[in-house]
Order: structure tokens, then C-alpha cells, then sequence
């Protein structure tokens, strides 16, 4: 018998009524309460014993039988084992465990929902400040607003970082153009005519004689020196051209390009037609006021230069010397002034 069955049967003692009888092999007490163990007992209960014919006992009289109490709480908690409840079901299970959520179910929430602290006579302003600083802080709402705001997929990262460079890179140019055309302005209101001669000759090499690209100013200056090589005028109109460019001097600046060729026969320079302006003033060597039968060394020696177009050179003749040649005799053009 185990202990369940032992504690059962003595508390069945002493609520019952217990009654001994006398047998040979096997001596039992049966208790009043034969139902419960023959539900709880390890095996069923034994049949009534009858007396013997040969040797008939005495009757004992019948007690009196006591009142019945009611059953204790011990039964109670004994039959209402979990093991003895019958299963629920899933949704008796999941009532069970929200029954505190279906009895506290409020109406749906808005935008303050989670984010708001209501200021009544518990809780004052700086107390709810705080309080929704730490809902905040803890929930994470403005770290996931800046990442919202800030977010940018890596194709269109790249395509503002390559755009943003080219933005920058032709704003830098700009800017140095502006510049450039803003010092040559600036330097354009007093100007000797030998610095202005020069410096138109300085604004034709890069522009002209080299088809627009860049030309560094070793090479200007190498073009400068070669130009002005030949008797002390030119070293000074190069010493003076120096000065005049890394100092505050102004300078003047000529916007004439001229189409022409150069006749070695001759040593003539015609000026031919340009779709450019020309500049108008008198004392620029690239004038068309200046005589195109002129025999200038200093004309002759800034137009042999170039070797390519716009300036042209031909062996031959110019026709106007060609024609005075037959008829006889050259006559001399008007000098460079």
C-alpha cells in the first residue's frame, strides 16, 4: 500500500465506523467509507466474510452509528489535482491567460500614444518632462526619426558625391576665370605702348598659336625673350612686361586675332579677313591700320614667329611687290610708329 493509500485509509478510520472480524488467514479492518477505497485502494476490497454453520458466533449488537461530518478541505485539495482536471481547450487556455488584457482593453491609440505624459494634480510639468524623456530615450524615437531622415541608398550616395565633385571642380574653374578676367580688367586703365605691345603679343600666344590650350608661363616667357632678344629696347620691354605682370601696374589688353601671310621673298605681311574683331587701336602691331606693305623689322619679327595658321608664310613674293617688281623698283611703306 502506498502513502497515498495510507493516508487515505487512516483518515477513512477516523471518520468511519470500524468493525473487526475474526478469519483465519487474513484479518482486515473494513471501514463504513467502502467506496473510496475501492476507487484509491491498490487493489479491491475483500467479500464479506460468513460464519462458520458448525460453530455459530455470537451476534454483537449493532452500535449506535455516529453523525457523519462533512468532508474536510484535505479531500478537497486531493480531488481538484491538476491531474484529476480535465485539459482546457486553446481558447479556454488563452482566455485564461488574458483575462487581465480583455478586462483592461482600452480604444485604439493615436499619435501621442506611447509619447505622451499627462500633466494632472499627480504629476506636475517637470515630473512628466522627465518621465517622457526616459519614454523616449527608452523606446529610441528620436534615434529612429534622424535615421529615417538621414537614410540614403548607397546608388544615390554615390551619384550626389560624383555630382557634388563636378559641381565643385567647375566652380573652382569658374572662379579662377573670374579672376583672371578680373586682374586683366582691373590692370587695363594705364599702360605704356611698349608694355602694351608685348602683352598683346602675351595674349596671342595662347590663344592663337596653340589652338586654345594652356600654355605655362616658362613657355610665354621663353616666347617673350625670343621676341625681344635683338638690341636693348627689347630687353626692356620684357623687363618691363615682367614688372608690369607680378605687380599691381595696369595693363591693356588687346582682343585682336589677325589672318595673314608672311612672303619671305618679300618680307611683307597682308593682313586678310578675320570674322573677329579688330582692335582699334593704332599703336597694336596687328591693326589693320597698319600698312600691309609695311617693311618693319618689329613687325616682320613678331609675325615670322608662328609657324602655323593663322599666319601663313610663302617663299614667294607678296603681289604688290611682284607687280612693282615688274614695273620696277619697291617702294618703301609708311614706318611703325
Amino acid at each position: 500500500m502506498n502513502v497515498l493509500s495510507r493516508i487515505i485509509a487512516s483518515g477513512a478510520g477516523r471518520e468511519g465506523l470500524t468493525t473487526t472480524w475474526g478469519l483465519k488467514s487474513h484479518t482486515r479492518s473494513i471501514s463504513s467509507s467502502a467506496g473510496i477505497d475501492k476507487y484509491l485502494a491498490p487493489y479491491p476490497s475483500l467479500p464479506k466474510a460468513e460464519p462458520s454453520p458448525q460453530t455459530p458466533a455470537a451476534t454483537p449488537p449493532s452500535p449506535t452509528p455516529l453523525p457523519v461530518k462533512p468532508q474536510s478541505d484535505f479531500f478537497k485539495n486531493i480531488l481538484s489535482h491538476h491531474y484529476l482536471v480535465p485539459e482546457l481547450t486553446a481558447s479556454e487556455r488563452w482566455a485564461s491567460v488574458h483575462d487581465g488584457v480583455l478586462r483592461e482593453l482600452k480604444g485604439p491609440g493615436n499619435v501621442y500614444t506611447g509619447r505622451s505624459v499627462l500633466v494632472n494634480e499627480y504629476m506636475d510639468v517637470p515630473s512628466a518632462y522627465r518621465r517622457l524623456h526616459a519614454i523616449l530615450n527608452r523606446n529610441r524615437v528620436r534615434s529612429e526619426l534622424f535615421l529615417q531622415r538621414r537614410y540614403e541608398k548607397p546608388s544615390d550616395r554615390e551619384r550626389r558625391l560624383k555630382s557634388e565633385r563636378h559641381r565643385r571642380r567647375f566652380a573652382a574653374w569658374i572662379r579662377k576665370k573670374v579672376q583672371l578676367v578680373s586682374e586683366i580688367r582691373r590692370r587695363t586703365r594705364r599702360l605704356s605702348p611698349h608694355v602694351w605691345l608685348a602683352y598683346s603679343m602675351l595674349l596671342y600666344v595662347p590663344t592663337v598659336w596653340t589652338g586654345g590650350s594652356s600654355v605655362s608661363v616658362s613657355t610665354i616667357s621663353s616666347t617673350l625673350i625670343y621676341f625681344c632678344s635683338s638690341g636693348s629696347s627689347g630687353t626692356r620691354v620684357f623687363n618691363l612686361l615682367n614688372r608690369t605682370i607680378y605687380s599691381n601696374q595696369p595693363i591693356k589688353m588687346c582682343y585682336n586675332v589677325v589672318e595673314g601671310r608672311l612672303y619671305e621673298g618679300c618680307g611683307h605681311f597682308q593682313a586678310m579677313n578675320t570674322e573677329r574683331a579688330d582692335c582699334q587701336n593704332k599703336a597694336c602691331v596687328f591693326s589693320r591700320s597698319h600698312t600691309p606693305g609695311c617693311r618693319n623689322q618689329a613687325c616682320n619679327k613678331f609675325m615670322t614667329v608662328p609657324q602655323n595658321k593663322p599666319i601663313r608664310q610663302s617663299p614667294r613674293e607678296c603681289p604688290d611687290c611682284a607687280q612693282r617688281n615688274r614695273m620696277g623698283g619697291i617702294p618703301v611703306g609708311p614706318s611703325y610708329r
